[in-house]
């Protein structure tokens, strides 16, 4: 069987799990995860590994994220969903890398290592979502309510698109002998 001969299934699966490592990417790598309101009055826009104001003329990585809130309980709501999020993305790397197999040459096998890869990945990425959303609701209770932002609606979709692509790959799976 060849490449372009693969079950429709697979084919899915496959583009499904594209956009899941795009939206991973994009939402990890973006200051939009949430928006607080700064001292002087400026929108400051936090991410996983960068922060900005809201002429994004002013940012910190995460060197500077982290020692900014450092002895506080969003340093550990930010190290952990670092983790997660990252976590997540790996495998959802390793997960489109055996779907291109897949695609290519479906087995059972490649099947459950699939399948095995995209639930880790879509479970580690919800996490990180969950506990960033917690977290940081937490820690700014009581200053200005802060806001959650398109990166991590992003990331939010990603997990869910790592799960979807695991479950037609569940049922992809059935059909092949």
């Amino acid at each position: 069987m060849a490449c372009g001969d693969s079950t429709v299934g697979a084919k899915v699966a496959l583009v499904i799990m594209v956009l899941c490592v795009v939206a991973g990417t994009v939402a990890i790598f973006t200051p939009y995860w949430s928006e607080t309101q700064g001292a002087n009055g400026d929108r400051i826009y936090s991410g996983l590994v960068v922060e900005c104001n809201n002429t994004l003329g002013w940012c910190i990585d995460i060197q500077g994220i982290l020692e900014r809130y450092t002895n506080t309980n969003f340093y550990t709501t930010q190290i952990w969903s670092l983790s997660l999020a990252m976590i997540g993305w790996v495998f959802s790397v390793g997960a489109l890398v055996a779907m291109i197999v897949y695609a290519c040459l479906p087995n059972k096998i490649l099947a459950i290592v699939v399948i095995f890869l995209s639930f880790i990945a879509g479970g580690c990425i919800i996490a990180s979502v969950i506990v960033y959303s917690v977290g940081v609701g937490a820690f700014f209770k009581n200053l200005t309510r802060p806001t959650l932002g398109w990166s991590f609606g992003l990331d939010a979709a990603a997990g869910c698109l790592a799960i979807v692509a695991a479950v037609v790959v569940i049922i992809n799976s059935c059909i092949i002998p």
